[in-house]
């Protein structure tokens, strides 16, 4: 999920922030690794 150089993950935390900032609100994407593939 990470990509190369973060990405992928730091597209997804825009595609998370974008909308939450338009409402005024703060949000985090935490990556959660299960070990599992």
């Amino acid at each position: 999920v990470i990509g190369k150089k973060g990405r992928v993950i730091n597209s997804i935390r825009t595609l998370v922030q974008v909308p939450a900032a338009k409402q005024g609100k703060r949000v985090s994407v935490e990556l959660i690794e299960t070990g599992d593939r």
